[in-house]
């Protein structure tokens, strides 16, 4: 059953107060609030991976459960994107993704020292960032993306992006 006829500032305002994240994420896009949206989804992607990180400092391994967990927080947020990338203008749409996208980055970044010592670390967040690349592939000026990356980003070594960007590069040239 799908209803759409309940009342969205009393159902935010019961999530807020219970702290249900993923709901108030929800209820905050339907009410047009689309950065507001991805803000949670997104604290809640950096909450875990500071989590993550002082397990991995501490000597512990990533749970394969919880790198389903990452992904699907991810995936949630890179939804949100891709279902409102038509709906917005053109500063908007950018705000949104590369909101995503700085998070996504700041994560390789996070999680790079660790690398070698757990190596499917490196193919989740890699694979996320083609998935956040390719997603703003088609709403996002390719250079607003490349100049932002270097302009944030610049610190990172390229070789380990370059099967995502050459993927890119080969779709947006074709």
């Amino acid at each position: 059953m799908n209803r759409e006829d309940y009342p969205l500032d009393e159902c935010l305002e019961l999530t807020r107060k219970n702290g249900i994240i993923d709901a108030m994420s929800y209820i905050y896009e339907r009410l047009g609030s689309k950065k507001e949206a991805l803000d949670l989804l997104v604290d809640l992607i950096r909450k875990k991976c500071d989590t993550y990180q002082i397990q991995l400092k501490n000597g512990e391994r990533i749970a394969r459960y919880d790198f389903n967990e990452m992904d699907n927080k991810f995936n949630a947020a890179l939804s949100l994107c891709l279902r409102n990338s038509s709906q917005l203008d053109e500063a908007e749409n950018e705000e949104l993704w590369f909101c995503l996208l700085d998070q996504t980055l700041h994560g390789h970044s996070q999680f790079s020292p660790f690398f070698n010592k757990q190596s499917e670390l490196e193919v989740n967040i890699n694979g996320i960032i083609k998935r956040v690349i390719e997603g703003m592939m088609d709403t996002v000026d390719f250079n607003s993306m490349i100049a932002h990356i270097a302009h944030g980003f610049g610190e990172l070594p390229i070789e380990n992006f370059r099967k995502n960007f050459e993927d890119v590069l080969f779709r947006y040239g074709y």
